[in-house]
């Protein structure tokens, strides 16, 4: 179990603060108690707690390409990352670690947004394309690995846990009277919505991209 956190500012362009960084990373401690990591690049940050099993050494977050051109924080496991490693070999391309995050990483810059129907396990990803300034976050099937996102008036931040981002700025986390109602109800809240009046559950299945110029779009 790893926390992954970030944001980005598309709306204002406005510069990520790495205390928001920082703060974000502090209240994901207790999924990844093995290190932390961040990137800053203008309008967008990512923070990353690391729980170290796969590759110790090499699967250091957030992880990025051989341009430093793409750049991936993750949580989770994809279970045939050794085969998409042969593949990928296969198309030219050349791991330098044996940590399935590259794997992820890799396929990502081999088939663009098509890379998730690649992916064979439980996880709940971010990549920054610095290229084309567009944030991809995508969720396993089954929805195992959380995540959750709000959007601002600067833009959308997202974390592996609701309280990540109670605090930030813009981040509306009064009580959701139709999920309590639900909830009371139901025994659970309806996905995507939470608690917080403005805190959205990624639904599984679901890739979202955010780009600088037409902001979130999702796909199933």
């Amino acid at each position: 179990m790893c926390g992954i956190a970030g944001q980005f500012n598309w709306r204002t362009q406005k510069r990520v603060l790495r205390e928001d960084l920082e703060y974000m990373a502090s209240r994901l401690v207790h999924r990844g108690p093995d290190g932390e990591g961040f990137l800053e690049d203008g309008a967008l940050g990512l923070a990353h707690r690391r729980l170290a099993i796969i590759d110790i050494e090499g699967g250091v977050q957030p992880m990025h390409d051989s341009e430093g051109q793409v750049t991936i924080v993750y949580n989770g496991e994809v279970y045939n990352y050794l085969e998409l490693f042969e593949e990928l070999r296969s198309l030219g391309h050349t791991p330098k670690t044996r940590s399935d995050t590259e794997a992820i990483l890799l396929a990502y810059r081999q088939w663009g947004l098509d890379f998730v129907d690649r992916l064979n396990g439980m996880f709940a990803i971010a990549i920054w394309d610095a290229p084309l300034r567009r944030l991809v976050l995508c969720r396993d099937r089954m929805g195992i690995k959380p995540l959750y996102y709000a959007e601002t008036k600067d833009g959308v931040c997202f974390a592996s846990e609701v309280k990540a981002l109670r605090g930030l700025a813009g981040v509306d986390t009064t009580l959701d009277l139709e999920a309590l109602d639900e909830y009371m109800t139901l025994g659970y809240v309806i996905n995507p919505r939470c608690m917080e009046r403005g805190v959205r559950s990624l639904a599984p299945a679901t890739l979202a991209t955010v780009d600088a110029g037409s902001g979130m779009e999702t796909r199933t």
